[in-house]
Parts: C-alpha cells; structure tokens; sequence
C-alpha cells in the first residue's frame, strides 16, 4: 500500500435508537464505520452490505449511502468522519468483515479519546493506524469494468459465505474464461478466488464461534460445507487452532 495521510474530523461511539436510519445521497467526507454489536444493512451505492459485529466500512466522497437496522438488534458502531489528504489510496467503498473488532476498536477509541482532548496530531495517527489494518496492503490497477465486477462479487461473497462458488462459475458470470479471471482477481485481490472464498467463510464461522453456541457441525452445515471433518481441516488449517481452542479465546 503506498502511503497516506488523514485529517481525523470527527468521531464517537454510537447506540442506534430503535428507529434509526442514515440517508445520503452524496457522502461529503470520508467516514469509517465499525460495527460492535447488532445486525443492520447498508446499501452503497444500490449493493447491500449486511452489517453484523465486526463489519468495517469505510465511505468515500460520492458514496450514495442508506442505512437501516434491526430495532430488536440495534447497532452499536465506532464511527469516525476523516479526509484523505493528497492522492488517496480508495478509490470507492470498501466492506469486510473481522473475526474481532478489538484490535480495530482500540485503535478507533484511541483516535476518538484524542480528538476530544484536542490533540489532532495524535488522533490523526491513531486513525490512521486503523485504516492501514483494514485497507488492502497493495493497491493493483486493472480495467474498471473487472474491478466493479470483482467488488460485487467479493461482496456478495461475504454476506452468502454459504453458497456454492466455484472458479469456473465466477469466471462465467465475469464473462472471462477460467484461467484469466484467476489472474485477474488474484492481481487485484492479492488471493487466488478460491482462497477467497474459504477466507469469507472461516471469518463468518470464527464470527459464530465467538458470538453463539452453535456446534462445529452446525456451523459447517450453516456454511454450505458437506462434511464437517473437511470444515474442521480448513478451519485448523486457515487459523492454525480447532474450534474449541478457537473459542476459549472468550
């Protein structure tokens, strides 16, 4: 990633009340979103993001943004409203997902309690700290017509973890055969769409160990995987500890 630098302008903890809902038809400012509790959506742009703990997004100027949530289920998020200074290193929204919004969350709360005690400088470096953990760590140019075709994907790819994705059938919804598509997605993604697709799905199930009771067998047959020894394999192999280790974390 090349370097960056940030204006922090300004930020909070916030707890949705029941009826909250977040309408813009032209964002005027940068804003990084971090979802602590609830579940909600956000549509950017007419694609739908669906928001849970550990969603992170981060807005651009232009983004069109409509937010809602579950009034049962209301969202609690770290917001901070920023500016890139100079070229900045996104071009459009970005949306994912973490396995824990701690690390994140400090950094945010450390550039949120700066700015309230008037030190710019540091709440700047904070926030900054921050957005280098979630951006991509390299920034690859290809035609715009592939880039939107591959955000969509990844996208949906995020929120479905469990539905069946194979490269070739990735590739023909991208209208590209098989062995370019790979190239392509990996030279903009920095992982080959397969690795992909199982990383989407250890976050969410990593999300569901931490945040429920559900059994390993639950979570593989939630995931769309057939055997759950082959989820446990992957599982162990993609965070290097079994679910049970995994969730003793608690």
């Amino acid at each position: 990633m090349r370097d960056f630098k940030v204006k922090y302008n300004n930020g909070a903890i916030y707890n949705c009340m029941p009826e909250w809902s977040w309408n813009f038809a032209s964002m005027k400012d940068c804003d990084l979103w971090l979802v602590l509790s609830g579940n909600g959506m956000l549509r950017v742009n007419g694609i739908d993001c669906r928001l849970s703990a550990g969603s992170v997004v981060v807005l651009v100027p232009g983004n069109r943004v409509h937010g809602a949530h579950d009034p049962k289920k209301p969202l609690k998020v770290a917001a901070i409203h920023f500016d890139f200074i100079g070229n900045p290193p996104l071009k459009d929204y970005l949306y994912s997902n973490l396995e824990s919004t701690g690390f994140i969350g400090e950094l945010m709360q450390q550039a949120i309690i700066a700015s309230g005690n008037r030190e710019q400088e540091d709440a700047d470096f904070w926030l900054s700290a921050a957005l280098r953990k979630i951006l991509p760590s390299e920034s690859h140019d290809i035609p715009g017509n592939y880039a939107e075709g591959i955000d969509k994907l990844c996208i949906r790819i995020i929120n479905c973890p469990e539905q069946s994705y194979t490269v070739n059938s990735m590739a023909r919804e991208m209208c590209l055969c098989k062995d370019h598509f790979s190239r392509v997605f990996k030279g903009y993604k920095g992982v080959t769409p397969r690795d992909f697709v199982i990383g989407a799905r250890i976050k969410r199930a990593c999300a569901l160990l931490l945040n429920s009771n559900m059994t390993a067998s639950e979570i593989a047959g939630q995931l769309g995987y057939s055997s759950v020894n082959f989820f446990c394999r992957q599982f162990k192999a993609e965070t290097g500890q079994t679910q049970a280790q995994y969730r003793k974390r608690l």
